[in-house]
């Protein structure tokens, strides 16, 4: 036969159970309110998210350029976030660096013909890839990263004429534009490219 529990046994443990099923709603809010600033803090105002978003830009924009040959110059500009505020100047400033502090390895594609815009004659071109810091050639060619640029150099270079790619200052003009074009492509993973092989016929 069981015994019955004296009242105020029955008080204590009613205390206990109480104590503990206090504790872990507050425990929980107090992780959801640390949760919440973590996570849904005060959002970034648009206007702070485009000057973020243009200053990525121009910084990729003087990576190319610099990887490419282009002199980067500084300039400042004047932006106003709102009418009736103090005007804001944000500098940007020449990247003095040497390109090469940049480069990493060299991804070598195997050359490729294509049909120049005369339809008489061909060119074989091999394409390199100059990989930013801490890509690996090997892995990045497994995975197929040199598909973009070939597809670039394709369209840019059958564009052009026997006539108007036997001018060294047309290759060089050409090279260069592929290599920023190419560096804007790949958000500067790929700083440049070179010609390996460039034989027309």
């Amino acid at each position: 036969m069981a015994k019955k529990k004296a009242k105020g046994d029955e008080e204590e443990d009613g205390k206990k159970g109480g104590k503990g099923k206090l504790i872990v709603p507050v425990v929980l809010l107090v992780v959801r309110l640390f949760a919440g600033k973590m996570f849904f803090g005060p959002k970034p105002s648009p206007a702070a998210l485009a000057a973020a978003a243009a200053a990525k830009e121009t910084a990729l924009d003087n990576l190319c350029d610099v990887q490419n040959g282009v002199a980067v110059t500084p300039s400042t500009t004047t932006t106003s976030a709102k009418a009736g505020t103090t005007p804001t100047t944000l500098a940007t400033t020449t990247t003095t660096a040497d390109p090469n502090a940049a480069r990493g390895e060299v991804l070598e594609m195997d050359p490729i013909t294509i049909n120049l815009a005369d339809g008489e004659h061909y060119l074989k071109v091999g394409l390199a890839l100059q990989l930013k810091m801490g890509l690996v050639a090997t892995t990045e060619k497994d995975t197929g990263l040199g598909a973009k640029a070939l597809d670039m150099a394709i369209a840019a270079i059958s564009a052009k004429t026997m006539a108007q790619l036997s001018q060294e200052p047309v290759r060089a003009a050409l090279k260069q534009k592929l290599g920023i074009d190419t560096c804007h492509a790949y958000d500067g993973e790929v700083l440049t490219v070179f010609f390996t092989d460039f034989v027309m016929q």
